[in-house]
């Protein structure tokens, strides 16, 4: 067993490198998006990021005041959010690419659902919860890596189209 101070700051570290992840990814995205997309389409994709934030809140709340909520859970129940409306976003993009698209919100709905069960889960202790993080974490890496592999022909097809 690791000394109380070591297992505290292993879990503060692990908070914040969630968070700072989670920071990254979505100035990343605003960026991508707001180049190549119209501002109505990123307030739509606002929209729903805040509506997302918001119902993720009522769960939370709903949850009994006396259980212990680590606040790490909470910011990977995030991370499940935002990656589950950047599928459907990606699907949103191919529409015509039906088994794709079917492919794409499965993986969005998912990563939200997920996402959603792990940030309001309550009365779990640090260990259990980094432990659950690092998990959901490794699946959402995966869950990533299937869609760049799903899409990858479709981006050098356009990317082909657009030199011609």
């Amino acid at each position: 067993m690791s000394t109380p101070m070591w297992e505290e700051l292993g879990y503060l570290l692990a908070e914040v490198f969630t968070g700072f992840c989670l920071l990254v990814a979505s100035v990343f995205l605003a960026g991508m998006r707001s180049r190549t997309e119209s501002t109505r389409n990123i307030s739509v994709y606002l929209l729903a990021w805040t509506i997302s934030i918001v119902l993720w809140f009522v769960c939370w709340m709903l949850q009994p005041a006396t259980e212990d909520f680590p606040l790490l859970l909470s910011l990977v129940g995030l991370h499940g959010l935002f990656w589950g409306l950047w599928c459907v976003g990606l699907a949103l993009d191919f529409r015509a690419l039906k088994a794709r698209v079917l492919m794409l919100c499965t993986f969005g709905g998912t990563s939200c659902s997920l996402g959603i069960i792990l940030a309001t889960r309550s009365g779990i202790g640090r260990l259990s919860a980094v432990t659950a993080a690092a998990c959901y974490m490794l699946f959402l890496g995966t869950q990533t890596l299937f869609t760049a592999i799903l899409l990858h022909r479709e981006f050098e097809k356009k990317r082909v189209l657009a030199e011609l």
